[in-house]
C-alpha cells in the first residue's frame, strides 16, 4: 500500500494523537506501538464503514496478542478518543456474564445439551436465554455480575444514573448500567481467548467455542453470512471468531430504541490468535447489521493483513 505525502501526514498527526493517549493507557501490561501500515489499513476500513452507514463516529482498534500492545487506533471524531472513554457496550459483553454464570456454584455445564445450548446462545446473541441462564445463577442479584466482571479484571464503571431511573436491573445481563473502555474490553477478549482470566478454564473454552460458532454457524451466528449469501465476518484468507454487539444508547434520562452502537470484536488467525480487533459504530443513520457493518469491517481489516501482497505478521 502507497501513501501519499497528504496521507503520510494525517497518519504522523493520529499516531502523535495516540501516543499522547498513553498515560491515560488502563494497564501496565498494555503499551501503544503504532504501525504506520497497519495503522493505515484500520483508518481506511473504518472510515469507509463510518461513511457507508452515516454513523456518528466509528472507532478501530487493533491489538497485537503476541506483546499485548496497540498496533493501530483509529477514531473519526478528531476530538475524542473513544478507545479510552467508558461506553455501555451491550451484547458485546453476553460471553461474560454467560462466563459469570458458569462460574458460580449454582450452574453444570457437564451436560452435552447444555454444553450445545450455550454454544448456540453466544452464536445466536440470545439475550433471553442469557438472561435465564444469569438468573439461575444470581437470582435476584445482577450486581454480582459486574462483581464478576471487576474480579477478572474489567475495570467496570457501573453507571449510577442509569440504575436510579429504572426498576428492573436484570438488564445489566445484557451489558447495561455499567461501562467499560474500548481498552479494557480488548483485554478481557485477549485473555478470554488465551485462556487467562482468573476463573474457570474450561467455561473459557466452551465460551470460545461459542465466538467460533457466532461466525461460522451459518444458521445461527450473528456474524455468519446474510440472508442472501454474502459473507459478513467468514474469511476464505484467514479464519475469524469473534462477537457481535448492539447497545441502545442512554441520552436525556431514557436509552432510545432508535439510537444505537454497533460492535464487533474478533480475533485471528482464531486457532492461534495474533491480531485482536474492535470495531465500533455509533448512532448509524442508515439501517445496519453488526455482523454485517462491524464484522465485515473487521473482515477486511484481517484479509488486507494477511494478504500475500500487503503485510506480513511479525
Amino acid at each position: 500500500m502507497k501513501l501519499s505525502l497528504k496521507d503520510s501526514s494525517i497518519l504522523i498527526v493520529c499516531v502523535l494523537l495516540c501516543n499522547a493517549c498513553i498515560p491515560k493507557c488502563p494497564s501496565a501490561t498494555t503499551t501503544i506501538t503504532i504501525d504506520s501500515t497497519l495503522q493505515s489499513v484500520v483508518q481506511h476500513h473504518v472510515s469507509e464503514a463510518t461513511l457507508r452507514i452515516q454513523a456518528e463516529w466509528g472507532m478501530g482498534v487493533l491489538w497485537n496478542m503476541q506483546n499485548a500492545s496497540v498496533c493501530a487506533m483509529y477514531c473519526t471524531d478528531t476530538m475524542v478518543n473513544y478507545a479510552y472513554e467508558p461506553l455501555e457496550m451491550g451484547t458485546i459483553m453476553q460471553p461474560f456474564t454467560i462466563l459469570a454464570a458458569l462460574s458460580s456454584d449454582n450452574i453444570s455445564y457437564n451436560a452435552v445439551d447444555t454444553v450445545l445450548a450455550i454454544q448456540d446462545i453466544i452464536a445466536s446473541s440470545n439475550t433471553n436465554a442469557t438472561h435465564i441462564l444469569a438468573s439461575q445463577a444470581y437470582a435476584n442479584n445482577p450486581i454480582k455480575v459486574i462483581e464478576f466482571l471487576q474480579d477478572i479484571g474489567g475495570n467496570i464503571e457501573v453507571d449510577t444514573t442509569a440504575i436510579k431511573s429504572i426498576n428492573d436491573i436484570s438488564t445489566i445481563y445484557y451489558g447495561y448500567y455499567y461501562r467499560i473502555t474500548p481498552i479494557h474490553l480488548m483485554s478481557l477478549y485477549a485473555n478470554l481467548v488465551k485462556n487467562q482470566l482468573q476463573c474457570d478454564t474450561l467455561a473459557q473454552q466452551l465460551i470460545c467455542q461459542g465466538l467460533h460458532d457466532v461466525v461460522w454457524n451459518n444458521e445461527l451466528g450473528t456474524a455468519s453470512v446474510n440472508p442472501w449469501g454474502g459473507r459478513k465476518a467468514q474469511s476464505d484468507i484467514v479464519s475469524i471468531a469473534g462477537k457481535t454487539g448492539a447497545a441502545q444508547i442512554y441520552k436525556e434520562g431514557k436509552y432510545h430504541d432508535k439510537r444505537h452502537r454497533s460492535s464487533f470484536v474478533g480475533y485471528f488467525p482464531k486457532d492461534n490468535p495474533h491480531y485482536i480487533c474492535l470495531i465500533i459504530l455509533n448512532e448509524p443513520q442508515f439501517p445496519y447489521d453488526a455482523g454485517t457493518d462491524c464484522g465485515g469491517c473487521v473482515r477486511k481489516i484481517a484479509e488486507e493483513i494477511y494478504s500475500e501482497t500487503t503485510i506480513k505478521c511479525n
